[in-house]
């Protein structure tokens, strides 16, 4: 399931959002994506807030990490990459 939680600053986001993985924390498999900037604050608040030591089931992944998993899972079996002096070389 996908769950959007927005609205404007200081309407309790953060606070909703970390009610709703404290709830659901131990029945699913979560996946919070944040902005680049923001993935190792948005950790140390899940830590802060819900008071454990370990993320076990929540996983905090920025919109790159999250594509270059999906590409891992879902994408083709050829995962080669070209290097960029290769990359370079080709457009001459």
């Amino acid at each position: 399931m996908l769950k959007l939680i927005y609205g404007k600053s200081g309407s309790g986001k953060s606070l909703k959002l970390y009610e709703d993985i404290k709830e659901n924390l131990f029945k699913e498999k979560i996946f919070l994506i944040v902005p680049e900037q923001n993935n190792l604050s948005a950790e140390q608040n899940l830590f802060r807030y819900l008071n454990i030591k370990s993320l076990f089931n929540v996983e905090v992944l920025t919109l790159s990490r999250m594509a270059t998993r999906l590409l891992e899972e879902f994408g083709k079996e050829d995962k080669s990459h070209l290097s960029q002096s290769r990359k370079s070389n080709d457009y001459f």
